[in-house]
């Protein structure tokens, strides 16, 4: 943060604590990779979205934080960042904003200071990234991880013959997932990391591991 807009900010013994982020625009939150970089420093900070306090916070106080009109967990996380200690709210949006290019408003409000004041409640909007645009690049990539799904789950659910054998154009049950992927529910990392475990469980159930 700029010196000058830091100085700016009250951050007095009775000052009370605020939510440092730019109001005028929404905040970005990356459904697929929920961590931001300072999971390093703190693992309670995993899978959440982050955003720093102006001044030093009780942890052991809780504060609520509603997104979407539902509550969520919010917890303050506290880190050592450059030589300096600082305080930071870490929020679960996993459950309420899910899909590429969705918006939803955050309401947080209650967490205290360590010296005894509650924050100024604080309203924002937090966006999913556009969904990428077809790359043509990744076409075979994604034609393999396609296809692999689809045989691989006709071999794990086909235990009474009833289902498509590997290679049928059958799409009863991966039509599912094709849309999950289409409509952002399901990001092409997801879907081929889950290929690769299928793949593994199959190569472990022809050696008999399973």
């Amino acid at each position: 943060m700029d010196s000058n807009i830091w100085k700016a900010i009250p951050h007095g013994k009775n000052d009370p604590p605020r939510l440092l982020f730019d109001p005028g625009r929404p905040q970005s939150y990356d459904f697929n990779d929920p961590d931001s970089q300072f999971v390093m420093f703190n693992r309670e900070l995993a899978g959440c979205f982050t955003l720093p306090f102006s001044k030093p916070m009780r942890t052991d106080l809780p504060g609520r934080a509603v997104a979407g009109g539902r509550a969520i967990s919010a917890r303050v996380v506290p880190l050592r960042l450059a030589g300096h200690d600082t305080w930071w709210l870490g929020l679960k949006l996993g459950g309420v904003l899910h899909g590429y290019g969705r918006e939803v408003a955050v309401e947080v409000s209650g967490f205290t200071d360590t010296d005894g004041n509650v924050m100024e409640p604080a309203r924002l909007r937090v966006r999913t990234p556009d969904a990428a645009g077809h790359d043509p690049r990744y076409a075979a990539h994604e034609k393999v991880a396609r296809q692999a799904a689809q045989d691989g789950i006709a071999l794990l659910k086909n235990d009474r013959g009833v289902l498509p054998l590997p290679g049928s154009t059958d799409d009863t049950y991966t039509e599912p997932l094709e849309a999950a992927v289409r409509d952002g529910r399901v990001s092409m990392g997801q879907l081929q990391q889950n290929v690769r475990r299928l793949v593994a469980g199959l190569l472990r159930l022809q050696k008999g591991g399973l």
